[in-house]
């Protein structure tokens, strides 16, 4: 159960600088002392606009690292393509495509909005990646704007957001298809109120999207190659979706099951900072402090075993006001910056793309209401989620030792960590 919240103050004093750390880092393996041997290997790459770095340890015999290296990157390339911002692909040509007019959209971006809406629904929508357009209007997407909107921008692009507003439907009720579509039907018989293929909507729908054709079955590849339709969807708005708080958690599920599909059981993979290891061996990762003065200190550690530890923070990308710290993560009720209560907050899970998306839904939330919203995924989903939630005090400026950290975590945290 998650209902419980520990919560603990820690003095601002600030730790060991620790290199290269990210919001989380893998900190080294359980295995104390293990040789290096041609069944343990690391690769690293690019990826969506990051890094990536996978550790693999007692591979089976046959696989090459160089071989599996190409997959990945491969793999990670088409991913990155599909859900990039700054791409002419399937997301742009989703974003592009008019309003009230159904297309396909293909398995792989099918299964990443369900999971979109089923934390879109138990954040009471604190997370939606449908506010594509806020996100430019501010500057955090790929346009160039540099000043701060004004009300009436605003406005006019909250009209044109909200999940309600996205209609998901198969290819030929009451099937989906595609290389996902035992996963895209798993995820929406847990989503509430579920009757046939989509829930109820929420703020109404969209009354011509229910007559779904096969008319726009086009490639989505900028290579020219062609997808493999999941769903489709239907839009009742000029909806301009960002998935960027999702699609590199989605990225390390689909890496790791890649590792599992040539046998590898052993591994940890890493993309920004989002990590996922097999069910064969543990890596200790470590869970930086929030400082504002641009040091890197740690402040936690976790021992993961199959198992995703996502973080979301706002310490390294904020503005400051009159002593008080604004996100770059955006409310999608006010349409503006969020005052930050939390700057840190971790999701630890068995599902990447879910942690990723709800560790960033935890921090547009109390402690209470991440708390409610991840013993609501528990319910629907049969799967447990741990967090851990850092909200620092006024920050002075320029020192990040004059602050205290208050620390929230679920029963369940101290489980898996290792150090506090």
């Amino acid at each position: 159960m998650m209902n419980t919240i520990w919560k603990m103050s820690f003095n601002g004093l600030k730790g060991p600088v620790v290199p290269g750390l990210a919001l989380t880092v893998v900190l080294g393996s359980l295995l104390l002392g293990y040789c290096k041997e041609d069944t343990s290997f690391s690769l690293q790459g690019s990826t969506m606009g990051t890094s990536y770095s996978i550790k693999v340890r007692n591979a089976p015999e046959g696989v090459d690292p160089a071989e599996l290296k190409e997959s990945i990157d491969s793999l990670l390339q088409e991913t990155d393509y599909r859900f990039s911002s700054w791409q002419q692909d399937e997301l742009y040509q989703v974003n592009e495509h008019p309003a009230g007019a159904p297309r396909s959209i293909s398995s792989d971006f099918c299964l990443v909005l369900y999971k979109s809406r089923l934390i879109w629904k138990t954040s009471q929508g604190r997370f939606d990646p449908t506010i594509g357009a806020l996100i430019d209007l501010w500057g955090f997407g790929p346009s160039e704007k540099t000043s701060d909107p004004g009300p009436a921008e605003i406005r006019h692009a909250l009209q044109n957001s909200g999940f309600e507003k996205l209609e998901l439907l198969p290819l030929s009720a009451p099937s989906f298809s595609g290389r996902y579509a035992a996963d895209i039907e798993s995820i929406l018989k847990v989503q509430s109120g579920e009757s046939g293929v989509d829930g109820p909507q929420d703020r109404g729908g969209n009354e011509n999207s229910k007559d779904i054709g096969h008319n726009d079955d086009i490639a989505l590849r900028a290579d020219g190659q062609d997808f493999q339709p999941g769903c489709k969807i239907s839009k009742s708005a000029d909806l301009n979706l960002n998935l960027s708080a999702i699609a590199k958690g989605h990225g390390v599920d689909r890496v790791a099951q890649l590792l599992e599909s040539e046998g590898i059981q052993d591994f940890m993979v890493e993309i920004g900072g989002e990590v996922k290891t097999g069910p064969a061996g543990s890596f200790r990762i470590g869970i930086e402090r929030p400082n504002y003065d641009g040091t890197r200190s740690l402040y936690t550690i976790l021992e993961s075993r199959n198992g995703c530890v996502a973080t979301s923070g706002n310490y390294r990308n904020f503005f400051e006001r009159d002593g008080q710290i604004f996100s770059h993560i955006l409310s999608p009720q006010s349409g503006k910056p969020a005052l930050s209560r939390i700057q840190s907050a971790t999701i630890v899970g068995p599902d990447c793309a879910l942690a990723d998306g709800l560790a960033t839904a935890a921090m547009l939330s109390t402690p209470e209401q991440t708390a409610a919203m991840l013993k609501e995924i528990e319910e629907k989903t049969g799967q447990s989620y741990e967090y851990l939630l850092l909200e620092s005090g006024k920050l002075v400026q320029g020192d990040t030792g004059n602050f205290t950290i208050e620390e929230y975590t679920s029963e369940g945290l101290s489980r898996i960590r290792v150090q506090k």
